[in-house]
This record gives C-alpha cells, sequence and structure tokens, in this order.
C-alpha cells in the first residue's frame, strides 16, 4: 500500500486536532495532579487528628491502669459523673457521728458539711444528718443527746446538750 501524502489543510486540521489533545491531557493532567494534592493534605490533616486521637486515648488508658493498681477501680467517664451528680446544698440540721454503727456525737449546724469537716480529730467512720430549721437546733440536738447520751459530747450537764431535759419538757407544755 503506497503512503498518500496528506493535504495541507488534512495535515493542518491533525496538528490542530493532536494539539488539542495535548492540551487536553495536559490539563486533565493538571487536574488530577492538584487532586492529588488536595487529598494529600487532607489525609494528612486526617492522620494527624487520628494520631492525637490515639494519643488521648493511650492517655486514658494508662490513667485507668493507674487508677486500677491504686483503687482496683477504672476511671469514670464525664458523662458518668456528671449523671450522678447531685446538687450542692447547704442546709440546716442536726447530725450524727458515727463510730462502729454507734453514735458517738450528735451535733447541730446552720451549714453541716463545713462543720462535719472540724470534726476530723474524733473518732468516726460514717455521719447522717437530720435537716431541721435552724430555731429548732437546740431543742431538737438538747433531745438526741438526751436520748442517745453519746460518749464524745462529753457528760457534764452544762456541756452535755444545749437544754436541759426539764426545760425543754417546760417548753413544751409552754406551746
Amino acid at each position: 500500500m503506497a503512503y498518500i501524502k496528506p493535504s495541507p489543510e488534512e495535515q493542518a486540521r491533525r496538528t490542530a486536532k493532536a494539539i488539542a489533545t495535548r492540551r487536553a491531557n495536559k490539563a486533565a493532567h493538571k487536574t488530577a495532579m492538584q487532586d492529588a494534592y488536595e487529598r494529600q493534605y487532607l489525609l494528612k490533616d486526617e492522620i494527624k487528628e487520628l494520631e492525637n486521637k490515639l494519643q488521648i486515648i493511650q492517655q486514658l488508658d494508662t490513667m485507668n491502669e493507674v487508677s486500677n493498681k491504686v483503687a482496683s477501680k477504672t476511671l469514670a467517664s464525664a458523662e458518668a459523673i456528671l449523671k450522678a451528680a447531685k446538687p450542692w446544698q447547704s442546709f440546716t440540721g442536726v447530725y450524727f457521728l458515727i463510730s462502729n454503727n454507734k453514735i458517738v456525737y450528735v451535733g447541730q449546724s446552720v451549714n453541716v458539711y463545713a462543720r462535719i469537716s472540724g470534726h476530723a480529730g474524733k473518732t468516726f467512720d460514717s455521719f447522717t444528718v437530720i435537716p431541721c430549721p435552724r430555731e429548732h437546733l437546740n431543742v431538737l440536738e438538747s433531745l438526741y443527746i438526751h436520748m442517745f447520751d453519746p460518749p464524745l459530747n462529753g457528760h457534764e450537764k452544762s456541756n452535755c446538750a444545749p437544754l436541759s431535759l426539764e426545760k425543754i419538757l417546760r417548753l413544751s407544755v409552754s406551746s
């Protein structure tokens, strides 16, 4: 088969088509390279984020190991702590210090929790509180001291209770 030389118009058309194809391929390659670079940066950011999460998980794991050794428990999550939270309130009442399942002291306070912390020198392992209006504290505390005769309240009549039993009885008769 013999080679037929294309006409100058045909050569120009083929050349123009080849140039257009090369330009299109070059533009497609440039777009593909830009997309690849963008994906690369996105992946680098994602890797950094995952590495940070891994570091946090490793720290939590280490803290849980320490907590297990110290307290035989894993650390509670923030959600669990917040779910178990009770509202704080300072209240007035009569409190009882307890040691070995026996009432060892009866006291009163307008801020019970703060007052109980002041008994650090006394020997007790638990406490309980009966809320009471401020104006009735002396009477209620005195009744419980007279009823239980706790050893840490003292045994002298002047130190034993704010009000004597006789005074409490007089108050109840006059009311």
